[in-house]
């Protein structure tokens, strides 16, 4: 709860009509009219409001006269909550993980994610500057529409404007055998369970599909133009690179791990040694 106060001084009136409304995160604010006018007394901080929600408040004061005049209304804010600085959002399995930079006075943030099917999360987080894991839910693809606001009174609702619009997209794509090597063939991929290589995958070529749970080994089937050696494959689990190996011959076998339906597996062969 806060206190709203005003110092004004008019030469020759003799009071002040005042009116206040909340400003933050409100469409339509709800002006409220100090009752009696407040006398003028020059250099006087004089309070018009006490004990009411934390917030942004616009005070709308004008001075009043003997003679009946009256002034413009003039205006003037309280300081608002301030926002992030800054937010970036990206996947990372099933999980969204939101990174944000937020004043260090705001004791936490607000993360809103918009889903691709009209439903929505909305939490409130401490503000330890740490990146926040949200989970997604299962099933849903497109793009996931994050943003973030800086909380400076959670009982009140007194929130910042929220920040720029972060757009990450989930793909129902889950596996992809891309090929970057020169010589080398990607003619099979076994042990993925739910996932069948639509064809084969020549140099500079790659092909794209969806996989089951399971766990097991996934081998690999290549010819090769050439020679097998010089060149690598890699695991990419999420993101993460979880083994990378030297092909000599035209069977490579990663080894057995477990892997979840919503797991993105990329395989990539490359030019060159694993380092």
């Amino acid at each position: 709860m806060i206190n709203l106060s005003i110092k004004l001084n008019q030469d020759g009136a003799v009071a002040h009509r005042i009116r206040y409304a909340r400003i933050d995160n409100v469409l339509n604010p709800v002006w409220i009219t100090v009752s009696p006018d407040v006398v003028n007394s020059p250099n006087l901080t004089q309070t018009i409001a006490t004990n009411i929600p934390s917030g942004q408040y616009r005070i709308g004061y004008y001075a009043l006269y003997a003679d009946l005049r009256t002034c413009t209304e003039q205006f003037i804010d309280t300081p608002p909550c301030n926002s992030l600085i800054s937010i970036n959002a990206y996947l990372d399995g099933t999980n969204l993980i939101v990174q944000y930079l937020a004043p260090s006075d705001a004791p936490k943030v607000r993360i809103t994610v918009n889903y691709p099917n009209g439903g929505s999360y909305t939490a409130n987080y401490v503000n330890t500057g740490n990146d926040i894991p949200i989970p997604l839910p299962g099933g849903v693809y497109g793009d996931f529409i994050v943003t973030g606001q800086s909380v400076c009174d959670e009982s009140s609702g007194f929130y910042s404007p929220a920040s720029s619009q972060v757009t990450v997209t989930r793909s129902q794509t889950t596996v992809i055998v891309s090929n970057q090597t020169s010589l080398l063939t990607v003619t099979n991929v076994s042990g993925l369970t739910g996932f069948t290589l639509p064809a084969s995958v020549p140099p500079s070529g790659a092909e794209s599909g969806t996989h089951s749970a399971f766990a097991g080994q996934i081998i690999l089937t290549l010819t090769s133009s050439g020679v097998f050696t010089g060149n690598n494959v890699n695991l990419i689990l999420n993101g993460t690179l979880i083994q990378c190996i030297d092909i000599t011959s035209g069977t490579v076998t990663f080894n057995s791990a477990s892997f979840s339906i919503t797991d993105e597996i990329q395989i990539i062969l490359s030019i060159g040694s694993c380092v």
